[in-house]
């Protein structure tokens, strides 16, 4: 790890240019929707739904503008970043759960978990509870002579 300290201003730079590129969409978004619904309503009603071509083709053109500014916006101020960490965290959250490790980053510490209520079958076809450790069973002699 660096021991160089934080370099606050260019943090809240990035911080700035972020905030100010998504501002930007919401800006561009809602003079979108604003100049849109007066161009439908003057078109509706001065020219009473004739020419509807002109605002349809204004609202679809810059609609797919406005599309490639939101893709945009969102590639660039880290919101795939910021999905991309949250799926990370996750995943490991899972394979520590899954491993026994209760949110331990140390892999020394897993144990694995012990095998419960082990059974086997009696010489006489039963099941019974296999209490017994591999070294304290009778050694079976197999059929083949």
């Amino acid at each position: 790890m660096s021991d160089d300290p934080l370099d606050y201003e260019r943090i809240r730079q990035r911080v700035e240019k972020r905030v100010k590129k998504r501002a930007e969409f919401i800006l561009h978004l809602s003079i979108y929707v604003a100049v849109n619904l007066i161009l439908w309503l003057i078109f509706l009603v001065v020219f009473e739904g004739s020419l509807l071509i002109i605002p349809l083709l204004s609202t679809l053109v810059w609609g797919v503008g406005l599309i490639a500014h939101g893709v945009d916006t969102y590639l660039q101020t880290g919101a795939l970043d910021a999905m991309r960490d949250r799926e990370m965290r996750r995943e490991i959250e899972w394979a520590r759960t899954h491993r026994g490790m209760n949110g331990s980053d140390e892999a020394d510490e897993y144990e694995k978990p012990k095998r419960e209520g082990a059974v086997r079958l009696s010489t006489d076809g039963e099941l019974i509870q296999d209490d017994e450790d591999e070294e304290d069973r009778p050694v079976r002699q197999s059929r083949r002579g």
